[in-house]
């Protein structure tokens, strides 16, 4: 397999692509505002010790706290370790047995180093931890530890204990300090691992001295950029060439190898052709396509990579692909490419955390033990820490993926500002629905003769097109005027309701209203029903009676009219010419015939009939509404009503009121 290394460097952002067989297999960037800060060693202060997490959040200097793990304060030995590159080593879970309680190692204003294992993603801060690692071209130094290791990469028995061997005789017994071997140092001589052992022990001493001297909360050692990275993990005897179109950062990396590794001069380039690199190699165009939720396979099939905040989520496709024999050698293709891709794409996409591979369903054992080992064998090469599930029964693969920065695409996008992230808006038939129920149910609280509805362009074609008839019918049943005004400046979801005599948006005040009165139903339900229920149950068996609330003894006309309620009987019994009638406690008895009084024998009543009977008109002829005038200068809702009564009387005929029927017992039993 052909592997190279891509560098594009300019004043803004340096970025690199690693190549394998002609294909965008892992990309990185650094931005010179936006440095990375995975390998930094801080000298923090803690601010808080949280037992129940058993962690404590250090302050670092950046604009959010670190997390520190009481697993991440001490170190063992292991017998073989992993490379340190990628953030650090692996964080052993079996380190959290037999701990000590976070609170009894740390309090708040302690100060200590401390080096970032994984930088801010999301709203968490970043991950730190209190074993310092230092990587060089050939092995870690871990200056907490005391023992030599081999990464677990090198797999020849002969080159482990070489290595280890080598390692053992250049660490002195009294010095302490842990050394790992990397894959780098396979096949190589003892001077080069000495040299490589020196200048860790120097960056060692030089943090030491800086964090004596500095005050917390600081940074003391700053890893490597993003260039001399990628020479001191990843270039390497597999590597076939590196090519940058930096005449400076070429320079550079002639200068650096020179030092570590002269054999690899010879591999780096310098690329001065007048198309760009990246366009040159492919580059630029399958970083278009890896934001893309589709990724098309060979032969047709396709995967749907979904990134959620709890999983990734990919599901397989066959596709356009029919295959040419029968449908399961169809399937188990589609997933062995599958497979392969998936592989390609997390690295590319730089995808961590749990992924759920949902691959088609497969009928034979030995098909899904294909291409679990296919996925397999491609994640080795992948330079981040990898697990694999095996299939369950309905055919998924779970995987976990080390995650130490943002995945490629949050690095590179942000949410859109019109969604918010969602990546969906409400359509235009529930906005179009939303505002005629909103129209509806502003005429019923408010009195207004005219309104306008400004909305998105969009929205407002709909209403001044679609929902026309809609708009109309309402504007007919409310007796409002309803114009439509498009207003680019307005989200697609949002529109006003405005008052054209008020100039008020109607929208906000009845979310108001609404707001208020759920208040106001959560305070009364707060605080019980016993208040309230001995003035129901007192009301109750009038009401059910169709007569009047009685007034209870010690109540005057005042505090009657100040609840709400009409006047006393006494009143109403002066206006009707019989002061002295005694108090009904039930129904009346009908009276038919003669003896029933004509309606045209009391005027007053028969103005009421004229005005339609409704409660409101009774209201209006008490002698005490002439204290309260305002009640009589509505003469828009009396329009309303007879305008209401016109277009549907039969409504009117079936409606009858508690005033209309206490009316009526009235005259039957006490003619005029």
């Amino acid at each position: 397999m052909r592997k190279e290394i891509i560098v594009n460097s300019s004043p803004n952002e340096v970025r690199v692509a690693i190549m394998e067989d002609g294909e965008v297999a892992e990309f990185s960037m650094e931005r010179s505002e936006s440095r990375r800060i995975v390998g930094n060693v801080y000298k923090g202060v803690v601010t808080a010790v949280r037992p129940g997490l058993q962690a404590a959040f250090i302050e670092i200097g950046m604009e959010k706290a670190g997390f520190l793990h009481v697993s991440d304060l001490i170190h063992d030995d292991p017998d073989d370790d992993d490379d340190g590159g990628r953030g650090g080593r692996r964080r052993r879970r079996g380190r959290r047995e037999g701990l000590r309680p976070i609170e009894t190692m740390l309090k708040e204003g302690d100060e200590l180093l401390v080096q970032v294992t994984k930088e801010i993603i999301g709203t968490k801060g970043p991950r730190l931890t209190a074993d310092v690692s230092l990587p060089g071209r050939f092995m870690v130094l871990m200056p907490k530890g005391d023992h030599v290791g081999v990464s677990r990469k090198i797999e020849d028995r002969k080159e482990r204990h070489r290595l280890r061997d080598l390692l053992a005789g250049m660490k002195p017994d009294d010095e302490g300090g842990a050394f790992i071997i990397r894959t780098a140092a396979i096949g190589i001589e003892a001077r080069m691992l000495q040299r490589d052992m020196e200048y860790l022990r120097d960056a060692w001493k030089q943090i030491q001295s800086t964090a004596h001297t500095t005050r917390a909360p600081a940074v003391v050692h700053e890893d490597v950029g993003l260039l001399i990275g990628m020479i001191r993990d990843i270039f390497k005897d597999d590597i076939d060439g590196l090519i940058v179109d930096s005449r400076e950062e070429y320079n550079e990396l002639v200068q650096h190898v020179r030092n570590f590794s002269p054999d690899l001069k010879e591999r780096i380039r310098f690329y001065d052709g007048d198309v760009p690199i990246f366009d040159k190699y492919g580059v630029e165009q399958e970083l278009k396509r890896s934001l893309e939720r589709k990724v098309w396979m060979r032969r047709g099939g396709f995967l749907v990579i979904d990134e959620t905040e709890a999983l990734v989520a990919i599901d397989v496709n066959t596709g356009r692909y029919t295959g040419r024999k029968n449908q399961a050698e169809t399937i188990f293709k589609t997933n062995m490419l599958a497979a392969r891709e998936i592989a390609r794409q997390v690295r590319l996409r730089d995808i961590g955390g749990i992924i759920v591979c949902d691959f088609i369903d497969m009928d034979t054992e030995e098909d899904k033990r294909k291409v679990l080992n296919e996925l397999r064998t491609h994640l080795k090469r992948d330079r981040a820490r990898t697990k694999t599930f095996p299939i369950t029964d309905l055919g998924l693969i779970e995987m976990s993926r080390q995650r130490v920065q943002q995945s490629l695409k949050d690095r590179l996008s942000d949410d859109c500002p019109y969604c918010g992230g969602g990546g969906q808006v409400l359509s235009t038939d529930t906005l179009a629905n939303k505002v005629e129920r909103l129209l509806l149910k502003l005429a019923a609280m408010h009195d207004e003769k005219a309104v306008q509805v400004r909305a998105n362009p969009t929205l407002a074609l709909i209403l001044m097109t679609d929902r026309a008839n809609g708009l109309q019918s309402i504007a007919r049943s409310t007796g409002i005027r309803i114009d439509v005004v498009d207003d680019p400046r307005l989200h697609r979801e949002q529109f006003q309701i405005v008052s054209l005599h008020r100039r008020k948006d109607l929208v906000a005040e009845i979310e108001k209203s609404a707001s208020e009165g759920r208040e106001a139903v959560a305070s009364q339900q707060g605080r019980g029903d016993s208040r309230r229920r001995p003035a129901r149950e007192e009301e109750r068996p009038d009401r059910e009676r169709g007569g009047r609330i009685r007034r209870r003894d010690g109540d005057d006309d005042e505090s009657s009219r100040s609840r709400g309620r009409r006047p006393a009987r006494g009143e109403t019994s002066e206006r009707s010419g019989s002061s002295d009638r005694p108090e009904r406690h039930g129904r009346p008895e009908r009276q038919s015939g003669s003896d029933r009084p004509e309606r045209g024998d009391r005027p007053e009543r028969g103005e009421r009939a004229e005005r339609g009977g409704s409660g409101r008109s009774v209201r209006q002829e008490r002698p005490d509404t002439q204290e309260r005038p305002e009640r009589q200068e509505r003469p828009d809702r009396q329009e309303r009503d007879q305008r209401s009564r016109r277009r549907d009387p039969d409504r009117d005929a079936d409606r009858v009121t508690d005033s209309n029927l206490r009316a009526a017992s009235s005259d039957a039993t006490h003619p005029a």
